[in-house]
């Protein structure tokens, strides 16, 4: 079998419908089938060859009567008038079985070429027949031509209207985007400057009251723990004044429960400091334990108060 190179999808249709013309005129079989003609021209199976030869009906026939491929098939069966597609299956059931198949619609035939055993064509009809076919090659060429001018005259125009429109376009946009970024970068500015208001005027008052209030706390219970009378009491008068720098920044309920909070913890830290139990006795680290749950508890209710999630 010969081998062939794979073919190519793009094929000029008016070259390729010389071809066939030229086949149909010479050939020595007067009929010839589609798959033969695929076969030889070194086509892709699936290219529509059936389509060309019926867009022209002024220079083929697409199809055999019965009586005429049932004679034709007798001959191939015979081994004579065989088409090289057929020839090349060297299975013998697989040829008959391929012949046997054909049916009137599977051939088709030149014009002039239409009866049995009709012998080529002359010089003189396949040069009509080429002329003919540049004479639709250049029909079709100026077809094109003049869409392409008539498209080009009216591209011209349409550009102009196109350029335009984008160049309002784009000039919008672009205020826009510059208008937008305005506002963007002024939001920002606005959002940090609202921050750092609020960490200067809310939140650093907050944090230094806290600091320091949990300070003084912790130094009164520390002090108690020592049984330091004075530095006791001065840790609670610092506490009672940083409160009060932070009684602002709650409400009313807040600052009662945090209050009595602080209170139960001075009256507990008063009595670790008069405890006369050993150190790291069951009932001093009782009186010690008691103080520091209060302040355990006021802190953790001053902290959501002040700074909720």
């Amino acid at each position: 079998m010969t081998h062939k190179s794979a073919p190519s999808m793009a094929v000029d249709e008016f070259g390729l419908l010389s071809a066939i013309w030229i086949l149909s005129c010479n050939d020595q079989i007067s009929y010839m089938t589609y798959q033969g003609l695929t076969h030889r021209l070194g086509l892709p199976i699936e290219y529509d060859v059936r389509s060309i030869i019926a867009r022209h009906g002024e220079l083929f026939r697409p199809t055999v009567p019965n009586t005429r491929l049932d004679e034709w098939k007798q001959a191939m069966v015979a081994d004579t008038h065989l088409p090289s597609w057929i020839r090349e299956k060297t299975d013998p059931s697989e040829r008959l079985a391929t012949i046997n198949a054909l049916q009137p619609d599977d051939l088709f035939r030149n014009q002039f070429r239409a009866e049995a055993n009709a012998p080529p064509a002359d010089l003189e009809i396949i040069k009509w027949g080429l002329d003919h076919i540049e004479r639709l090659r250049s029909a079709q060429a100026q077809l094109r031509e003049e869409k392409i001018k008539k498209w080009t005259s009216m591209r011209i125009p349409l550009l102009s209207v196109v350029v335009g429109l984008a160049a309002v376009l784009t000039g919008a946009f672009l205020q826009w985007a510059s208008i937008s970024t305005q506002r963007a970068t002024q939001a920002q500015t606005l959002e940090v400057q609202r921050q750092l208001k609020y960490y200067e005027v809310e939140l650093k008052p907050k944090l230094e009251g806290y600091s320091s209030l949990m300070t003084s706390m912790n130094e009164a219970s520390k002090n108690a723990d020592q049984g330091v009378d004075d530095a006791t009491s001065a840790s609670f008068d610092k506490a009672n004044v940083t409160f009060s720098t932070l009684e602002p920044f709650l409400t009313k309920s807040a600052r009662e429960t945090v209050r009595n909070k602080m209170i139960s913890y001075f009256i507990n830290c008063n009595k670790l400091m008069k405890d006369k139990s050993p150190k790291n006795s069951e009932a001093h680290n009782q009186a010690r334990s008691s103080a520091l749950n209060d302040l355990y508890e006021m802190q953790d209710r001053l902290f959501e108060v002040l700074f909720p999630q």
